[in-house]
């Protein structure tokens, strides 16, 4: 890996190159991943770096491009240093909605004791059934996730940086309108629908 890591970095000489973002497990948290997925950037005229994904600035925006999410909220531009997230302004997390369904009442206690550590490890923002987790230890909240048996699904989100800063420290209560009998959410307008 260590001859790929140095033409992926001798690929930032070439003046027909925009970026080289390296993305997939390796940057979101995973210590032990099986290989080290990167894009090279090129600015109109794409030429090939063997074992990286190769795409001009606009085909790397293209909405028919599969990896195009996974690489705007994981990928660590070698040009810039930081995530490319962080270059447009944006902090990249992964949101996980979860069960806890069916456990009783002794087996939730313990597993609210093990979130409350695993937030507090991995910085993550947890509401009831739904955790916010920064990009770099998805991998690691997901292990904690499949350890517990807890189903789940996971997405990708960009947050403004601001937006964060606000939520973290915050309760349920204090960033959600809670829907109730009384007053629900969505609510008929007098006199018609």
């Amino acid at each position: 890996m260590e001859g790929k890591s140095k033409r992926w970095s001798k690929a930032l000489n070439n003046p027909e190159v925009v970026d080289v973002l390296v993305f997939g497990s390796s940057v979101r948290g995973n210590g032990r991943p099986s290989d080290i997925d990167v894009c090279v950037v090129w600015n109109r005229n794409k030429a090939r770096v063997e074992g990286a994904v190769n795409k001009t600035y606009d085909e790397l925006f293209d909405p028919g491009f599969l990896a195009r999410e996974d690489i705007l909220a994981d990928a660590i531009s070698l040009r810039l240093g930081k995530r490319l997230s962080e270059a447009f302004g944006f902090a990249s997390f992964a949101g996980f909605i979860y069960s806890l369904k069916g456990r009783d009442y002794n087996e939730r206690a313990r597993l609210h004791a093990a979130f409350k550590k695993i937030a507090g490890e991995l910085g993550v923002l947890r509401f009831r059934g739904f955790a916010l987790v920064p990009v770099g230890n998805a991998e690691r909240f997901k292990d904690f996730l499949n350890y517990w048996n807890i189903p789940f699904r996971e997405t990708r989100l960009l947050f403004p940086g601001q937006e964060y800063e606000f939520l973290k420290g915050k309760r349920m209560e204090e960033v959600c309108i809670p829907a109730s009998k009384e007053r629900p959410l969505l609510q008929k307008r007098k006199g018609g629908a």
